[in-house]
């Protein structure tokens, strides 16, 4: 990420693109979908996976699955032993109240329960792409990485979505390890937590400490946004200036931008209050004629290190002495059928991008494909002409709700020009 260290180190070149699929019928968690390069700048193309509509196996999924589900489950039911005389009659009567009985079960078994179909998990189909920055007369390596797991945990009845920016010498590291760990500690604390928020604030410290501890953090770290959706409950965890937003339909027609997240600034009421109760100072870089220039920052009370431009995040071990924070904010949003769309996008989109005009661009796109990829050319474009050829690493990850189907699967990417 672009100034979000002062001075900022110069990396190796590596301009990134991907292309995999993740096969929603592995077991587990599907494996990382990330934005991660190799050294020519491209990762191996496959063709989207589309998962096929599953074969009715047993009654109790028939029940799930459809909302007229008598017929087919007596069917099922007659392949194994056919009912005789008075058994239609004792079928239909433990339907009825099984299907009275099912939202206190569900909820029992940890299910999200539903009474319309409005609320039931869409069809996700999510794309993503990540494009290096560039530094005019300097190589720079891509600090940015994603994953998109439109199938999760247990029984693949779950989606998770983030981005990472790393910053700093080893900020491609931290972001590197930050989105390997993330989906598994988070897995672990939905398991023991309950909830989805509890699950996010666990998380993010764990994969602080994980990080720190695997990188040299000293004057490295990464931002974090992550979007969990199980049923129609969607919460968004995030620390630093990524950024998620959702675009709604709109009664006139228009697609309404509601934003998930706010970027942690140290210059914020709340924040620059813990720095300072931290021993630490936020105060912005003088140039030669003692005019202040650039955003806020973090230093230390009697030296301008480490300059950090955030008052949250993943790693930077040294800021975090002085009250930098890896504690989540936590916002949550229940799904509708007006709901279209997810973005996830680093603040290379962000710079020069609003929330509105990025919700406005994607809902004009054809796919999520298209989506993202007219993102991040957009915001690669905008950073080149404002910053004279200083381009900040660009990641993006959108997923379309598609409520016309129950099932979830489908994720691709798009290779970075």
């Amino acid at each position: 990420m672009s100034g979000d260290y002062q001075p900022s180190p110069h990396q190796t070149a590596q301009q990134t693109a991907t292309n995999v699929t993740s096969p929603a019928s592995a077991p587990g968690p599907a494996l990382p979908l990330d934005s991660t390069g190799t050294d020519d700048g491209a990762m191996p193309a496959s063709p989207a996976y589309t998962e096929p509509e599953p074969k009715v196996e047993d009654p109790q999924r028939v029940t799930q699955r459809s909302p007229d589900t008598r017929s087919k489950r007596m069917s099922i039911m007659r392949i194994g032993n056919r009912p005789g005389p008075g058994d239609v009659e004792a079928m239909e009567e433990q339907e009825r109240r099984e299907s009275a009985q099912k939202p206190v079960r569900a909820a029992a078994a940890g299910e999200e329960v539903s009474t319309s179909q409005s609320s039931a998990l869409p069809r996700m189909t999510a794309a993503y792409m990540s494009r290096a920055g560039k530094e005019p007369g300097y190589g720079k390596t891509n600090q940015d990485t994603c994953f998109a797991h439109v199938t999760y945990g247990p029984a693949d009845a779950q989606s998770v979505f983030g981005v990472f920016d790393g910053h700093g010498p080893q900020g491609h590291e931290s972001s590197g390890e930050a989105k390997e760990a993330l989906p598994r500690i988070l897995l672990e604390e939905l398991a023991s937590q309950g909830t989805a928020e509890k699950a996010l604030k666990a998380t993010f410290p764990r994969v602080h400490t994980l990080t720190s501890d695997k990188v040299n953090c000293e004057f490295s770290g990464t931002t974090a946004v992550v979007v969990h959706v199980k049923g129609s409950a969607l919460t968004c965890g995030w620390v630093g200036d990524s950024r998620a937003v959702v675009g709604r339909e709109g009664p006139d027609g228009n697609t309404q931008c509601i934003a998930l997240s706010a970027d942690h600034k140290p210059d914020q009421s709340q924040e620059l209050h813990r720095i300072q109760s931290n021993n630490g100072r936020v105060d912005r870089l003088v140039d030669q004629e003692g005019r202040q220039v650039g955003p806020y920052r973090v230093w230390l009370r009697y030296a301008w290190i480490p300059g950090l431009a955030m008052s949250r995040s993943l790693g930077d071990t040294l800021a975090h002495r002085v009250g930098v924070s890896c504690d989540p904010d936590i916002s949550k949003h229940e799904l509708t059928e007006k709901d279209r769309f997810l973005i996830l996008a680093s603040d290379g989109v962000w710079e020069f991008i609003s929330n509105e005009e990025a919700v406005g661009m994607v809902s004009k796109a054809s796919s999520p494909e298209e989506a993202a990829e007219q993102l991040v050319t957009a915001a690669h474009e905008r950073w080149a002409a404002e910053e004279d050829g200083v381009v900040d690493d660009i990641t993006v990850v959108v997923v379309n709700f598609n409520r016309s189907s129950s099932s979830v699967e489908a994720v691709a990417a798009v290779d970075a020009a």
